[in-house]
């Protein structure tokens, strides 16, 4: 916990089980590894306490962070009261499910990196944040987006990203794109989503194990007409877009 308590909004609060695991990680003493990783994943902006959690949990507390709470009014208040003062307004635990506790272990709340570019903002790093996921494919990349064969450039934009190797591409680019990367790009192989259901995201698959979800169409990693959002995460599942 950050001694500077009022210095930014902080992303959610663990309940009193989690809260004493973090501590042990925290003071350097004997914690439960796993558990502790899953409790880092959703780190963001560290994690709100008060002083009755402390006290709660019979874990002391320095001199100048609980003055640093008190002064900032982090107090006497429930876990469900204090998350409402949080950026996501959840408790994180290994138990209940009823909102705002999200159990950690379901899954239904991931931890994602979320990219965001305005409308007139340069999207090289982007471009080359996807190329780097793609380099490192092992088995197969998937690409979907239903206006994907509409894209200005799109070969030049899978040239860039795409590695040359033995990777299995399911896309719906189509047969003249297939026939323009297969000239630089040999050693991919490809098979067409076919009959699958629309989606309005757009999705960049890395070895069913890594997605990025696209807000706007792929053409927007090179055009500035529009605002995207990229959102990287662990995959659940395929949406549906794999046979």
């Amino acid at each position: 916990m950050r001694q500077d308590v009022a210095a930014s909004k902080y992303g959610m609060v663990l309940d009193h089980s989690l809260f004493v695991e973090y501590q042990k990680y925290v003071r350097g003493e004997a914690f439960n590894r796993p558990l502790v990783n899953k409790i880092l994943s959703y780190y963001h902006n560290g994690f709100l306490t008060n002083i009755r959690q402390y006290e709660h949990n019979s874990i002391g507390i320095s001199t100048s962070l609980k003055a640093s709470l008190a002064n900032n009014g982090f107090i006497r208040q429930d876990l469900r009261e204090l998350a409402k003062q949080t950026i996501y307004k959840i408790v994180l635990t290994e138990g209940q499910t009823n909102f705002p506790y999200v159990n950690i272990n379901e899954g239904r709340f991931t931890p994602s990196i979320t990219i965001f570019y305005e409308g007139d903002a340069e999207r090289s790093e982007a471009r080359n944040y996807l190329r780097n996921l793609c380099q490192g494919a092992k088995k197969s990349i998937l690409l979907y987006d239903r206006h994907l064969g509409d894209t200005p450039d799109l070969d030049g934009l899978l040239k860039y990203i795409l590695p040359n190797g033995k990777i299995q591409l399911y896309s719906n680019i189509g047969n003249v794109h297939q026939k323009e990367l297969h000239r630089t790009h040999p050693n991919l192989t490809f098979e067409n989503l076919g009959g699958v259901r629309n989606h309005h995201d757009r999705y960049l698959i890395i070895d069913d194990s890594i997605e990025v979800i696209l807000t706007s169409g792929f053409e927007s990693l090179q055009s500035h007409k529009n605002e995207i959002s990229l959102v990287i995460r662990p995959i659940r599942d395929t949406h549906g877009l794999k046979r």
